[in-house]
């Protein structure tokens, strides 16, 4: 069964906004805040491999190969939209990460049916469901937000991209 939602056009601009933001079509590099730090990331047995699950990566360089299979850019290795760094194929090495400073992955859990209030550590401007986790609808009426607080109810669980 396919549920067919409703946004407004100022709903449809931010979601639009924030995955170009995500996939690194968003300011330019002298008016975007990004940080470099190190990742390491290993496709072990030509298993794929997600790395950097609570970061919002908007780039990766390999800084140290630790395999002898060559890890090649957007072939064996990527940073998938959601901004986890991928790798497959025997790819294992250290990755330069450049992390994307104005988004967040935020997960908040309703457990039966409670409120919850979970702290993001950053003034949310706005906030979108990246990937829902439960049956319950994250929706208007079970989620919203508050400053540095992101919080759910009647069920709603999920990963949310935060805008700051």
């Amino acid at each position: 069964m396919t549920v067919v939602r409703r946004r407004s056009l100022a709903a449809g601009l931010l979601i639009a906004t924030l995955m170009a933001l995500v996939m690194g079509l968003g300011p330019s590099p002298a008016s975007a805040h990004s940080d470099t730090s190190l990742q390491r990331c290993e496709s072990h047995n030509w298993r794929t491999a997600y790395c950097g699950g609570a970061l919002m990566l908007k780039d990766a360089v390999v800084q140290e190969q630790l395999s002898s299979t060559p890890c090649v850019k957007n072939v064996n290795f990527w940073v998938e939209p959601g901004g986890l760094l991928v790798a497959t194929g025997g790819c294992r090495a250290i990755f330069t990460v450049s992390e994307d400073h104005h988004l967040k992955k935020v997960t908040c859990s309703s457990w039966g049916y409670r409120s919850r209030s979970c702290w993001t550590g950053v003034w949310i401007h706005q906030a979108e469901v990246m990937h829902q986790h439960s049956s319950s609808p994250c929706d208007h009426t079970s989620v919203s937000w508050s400053r540095d607080y992101l919080r759910v109810s009647s069920g709603c669980r999920a990963t949310f991209v935060v805008l700051y």
